[in-house]
């Protein structure tokens, strides 16, 4: 996986891992900077990510580093940040949230080959497989949908072209043969899907994503479990997993054998144009 500072945490670096193939990675004294030129709108694809956890003080110091190295490339009119800690400073997060930054904590969790355990039930007509490229649109669909959902039903102008750009970006990585989108099909129709890319032993969770009309039957755990044994069977060794921390499919990954390592920090202050949608 990549060689950028430890200090970043396996959450960001396993993203960093991801994002170096479509977009430009530099470290700098101060942190790691990303930039995503095919996808400005690409909240988590275009943002500063601080060796140094940022305090009340130092917000002003983030926020002046990001308007020079990030935000002054052509269609980027947000500010994200993102690190990883064990606990997190509630203060300084308030801060954030003052100024207009919608303020997200996940969990990194990881599994290796022992740690991984079956699901509690099985799931009739369920049919698991590599999604192929007669898939994209439905992909799309779910996708769309699931943003929709946590943008109280409505899809933004930003999102919908970050949505875009981003399939495209999962479709090049495929293409260079570092992992690949899974479905999970009910009697032809697809009801959940996941990407899982690689490098080297390492695999990085992609969108774990469930139409919300099949959910809490199964579906996600027996995905999430076979698309893991298939991993491990070819030589993988860890898997990570990032997710929301009030997300309802936590439970259905630590049920699996996926543990918790760290918590991963971001703040985003969207376009004024999703702004203005919400």
């Amino acid at each position: 996986m990549t060689t950028l500072s430890a200090c970043l945490g396996l959450g960001i670096r396993s993203d960093l891992m991801l994002l170096k193939k479509s977009g430009l990675v530099t470290e700098h004294p101060d942190g790691v900077c990303v930039i995503s030129p095919g996808n400005p709108d690409f909240y988590f694809g275009n943002f500063f990510a601080p060796f140094t956890h940022p305090t009340i003080e130092t917000i002003p110091d983030v926020r002046k580093r990001f308007t020079e190295l990030i935000g002054c490339h052509p269609g980027i009119e947000h500010e994200s940040f993102a690190w990883s800690c064990q606990h997190a400073d509630e203060k300084t997060l308030e801060v954030f949230a003052q100024n207009g930054f919608r303020v997200e904590q996940s969990l990194v969790l990881t599994c290796r080959p022992k740690q991984l355990l079956s699901p509690n039930k099985t799931v009739p007509d369920l049919v698991i497989r590599n999604a192929s490229q007669f898939d994209i649109a439905s992909l799309w669909q779910l996708y769309a949908r699931f943003t929709r959902e946590q943008s109280n039903g409505k899809l933004p102008p930003a999102e919908h072209r970050f949505l875009s750009a981003r399939i495209h970006e999962f479709i090049e990585l495929i293409k260079t043969g570092m992992g690949n989108w899974h479905v999970a099909v009910i009697n032809g129709r697809i009801v959940a899907a996941l990407g899982l890319f690689f490098e080297g032993p390492i695999g990085r969770f992609q969108e774990v994503l469930t139409d919300s009309r099949w959910r809490n039957r199964g579906i996600c755990a027996a995905l999430v479990h076979k698309v893991s044994q298939d991993a491990f069977c070819n030589g993988v060794q860890d898997l990570i997993m990032v997710a929301d921390s009030t997300y309802h499919a936590l439970r259905v990954y630590r049920n699996l054998g996926f543990q918790d390592i760290e918590s991963l920090i971001t703040v985003c202050k969207p376009s004024r144009q999703d702004q203005n949608t919400k």
